[in-house]
């Protein structure tokens, strides 16, 4: 493997590096679609409606300039997420109104660059505005999971400080927002939306039990973290295959050549050490 000129990792991107440490992302796919960007992942429903959603409160489109569009059935309607994602505009906009939050720049890029080291940090806020006379990130979400405890993008405000896949944005963008735009500790918002339903939506500020300690952990990592990238990157992406997780790979989709695709699964050897 080819070592790049400079990294740039996103909070996107961490959570596929966890779940590669994990085992739960092929090394081999991160590294030719998230690194060296031979390809991009194809977009989930969830994830276009997502984007619709906001493109409808705010006007956001895709990062290569085209327009978001609903999901749509095979007969061409708007599925049912599709349908509740119109209605949940009308409660964001009234959201907004309620809590005086204006809106300045959506889509506002924040790119940080780490002294003596080869690689940045960059972020994207979907809002940049003021909120009681501060200046203010807000996060818009649209979900199935609000109210869920267990999942790890499960919405709850009781086990939101153990989703550490949902709160590595806060401290990221507050980190980033420190050191592009000098606000130490700029107030972080979430309007959550839910796709089950056009009643539910939730407003939440994140804040930081200590913002100096937090910054300090979030730097630690990512000065720990990076160069068992860069390591791997020179050295090699541990591919993890497994039947399913390629059948759905991108790589696959694609028609990408990959020498460690599985259609077969591995041999796996079960102990039996008594009758019961």
């Amino acid at each position: 493997m080819v070592k790049t000129s400079k990294l740039s990792v996103s909070q996107s991107f961490l959570k596929k590096y966890w779940d590669y440490q994990n085992g739960l992302e092929c090394g081999y796919a991160l590294y030719m679609i998230d690194i060296m960007k031979q390809l991009e992942r194809k977009p989930t429903d969830p994830m276009l409606t997502g984007s619709w959603f906001e493109y409808l409160c705010t006007g956001s489109i895709n990062r290569n300039g085209t327009i978001p569009e609903p999901v749509k059935t095979t007969k061409g309607m708007l599925t049912a997420e599709s349908k509740r994602a119109e209605l949940q505009v009308a409660n964001f906009k009234r959201l907004i109104e309620r809590e005086k939050f204006d809106i300045q720049r959506v889509d506002e890029t924040l790119e940080y660059y780490f002294p003596n080291q080869n690689f940045k940090i960059k972020g994207v806020l979907d809002i940049l505005g003021f909120k009681d006379d501060s200046e203010a990130i807000l996060d818009i979400k649209s979900s199935g999971l609000i109210g869920n405890e267990w999942e790890d993008y499960g919405w709850h405000a009781g086990t939101f400080n153990m989703r550490r896949k949902l709160n590595i944005q806060v401290v990221f963008y507050k980190y980033l927002a420190w050191k592009t735009m000098g606000v130490r500790d700029i107030p972080f918002y979430y309007a959550i939306h839910s796709t089950k339903n056009e009643i539910d939506f939730l407003f939440w500020e994140a804040q930081l039990l200590d913002f100096d300690v937090s910054m300090s952990h979030f730097e630690d990592m990512l000065l720990e973290i990076v160069p068992d990238i860069e390591m791997a990157i020179s050295f090699g992406f541990t591919p993890h295959p497994e039947v399913r997780r390629c059948f759905k790979c991108p790589l696959t989709e694609q028609g990408f050549p990959c020498e460690f695709r599985r259609d077969t699964p591995e041999k796996q050897t079960v102990i039996i050490d008594g009758i019961y």
